[in-house]
């Protein structure tokens, strides 16, 4: 007898498995299905509802000191998009205001002056901007589009979009925007080079054959500190600010800055120290094709003495 129900049970949680195996699969397939058509309508709510059910407002960011500000309407229904949001715990606030950090953006009726009024409101610092079809990709993969390193995914959401094409063909160049002219760089002075930690060895950031850290784990490191909005604090309130808030042109700038101020200082010009200098210059030159040159930043990139 008690063979006989563990085998029932047996074959129930098979079955069950069975079953959320093919629900996985749907999913999936539902998934690459949108990822390869970011311009699909979808028309039903339950659908829009199924496809962002486990998504979240970190996909793209969004905490406690940001939020998400909205102009315009469409490619969705505007009441079911709003739902949909609500469910996933979005707020959306009117434009403009300082305290909006990310942006949603519809094909129709949106405001090319609220927008670049909230532009300029986040002058000096990042100011994400999607589509609603981008909004939707992130709740559905957990993953951000403006950090796509494909070029040709962006430009399929991009394609067709009033307000994105608008962003890309104006000096501000969406997707890498940050809400100021990139090339203006608030430089350091002789009084920002003699402090006695920077935010990156606060994070661990560590290079030469004494360091434990792999080539990887360091430039983990560094991707963090351009994408995280608030580095560890050190020295001074004045110092920190020269190295800008997350993702922005500031930050990547303060960064390289500091790789090729230490790559001409006397122990990159070491001849005792030589994998020190060859891990800088590897995280430099990984940072330029990761960021700089993907991201299409127009700052000018320090200069290092190669001799």
């Amino acid at each position: 007898m008690a063979s006989e129900t563990l085998d029932k049970r047996t074959k129930e949680l098979e079955s069950s498995r069975s079953r959320l195996e093919r629900l996985r699969v749907e999913r999936d397939q539902a998934k690459a299905l949108f990822a390869s058509m970011p311009d699909l309508s979808i028309k039903s709510e339950a659908l829009l509802q199924w496809l962002a059910q486990d998504g979240s407002p970190e996909c793209i960011g969004l905490d406690g000191d940001s939020q998400l500000g909205w102009s315009g309407v469409g490619s969705y229904d505007s009441d079911a998009f709003d739902r949909l949001l609500i469910e996933v715990g979005i707020q959306q606030y009117a434009l403009p205001h300082p305290s909006i950090t990310h942006v949603v953006v519809g094909r129709e009726g949106w405001s090319k002056e609220d927008l670049l009024a909230q532009i300029d409101l986040r002058q000096g610092q990042t100011l994400r901007v999607y589509s609603q079809e981008m909004l939707l990709a992130a709740l559905i993969t957990g993953r951000d589009p403006l950090d796509c390193e494909d070029p040709e995914v962006l430009d399929s959401f991009k394609r067709g979009h009033p307000a994105l094409e608008f962003l890309a063909e104006s000096k501000l160049e969406w997707p890498s925007f940050s809400a100021s002219d990139t090339s203006e760089i608030d430089e350091v002075g002789g009084e920002s080079l003699g402090v006695t930690e920077s935010p990156l060895h606060a994070l661990g950031y560590k290079v030469g054959e004494t360091s434990w850290l792999s080539q990887n784990e360091r430039q983990e490191i560094l991707r963090e500190a351009f994408e995280m909005q608030h580095l560890p604090w050190v020295e001074s309130d004045e110092y920190m600010a020269k190295w800008g808030s997350g993702r922005s042109h500031q930050r990547l700038w303060r960064i390289a800055f500091h790789l090729a101020m230490l790559l001409n200082g006397p122990v990159g010009r070491d001849w005792r120290k030589p994998q020190t200098r060859r891990d800088w210059l590897e995280d430099l030159e990984w940072l330029h094709e990761k960021f700089y040159t993907s991201r299409r930043f127009r700052f000018a990139w320090p200069d290092v003495n190669v001799t």
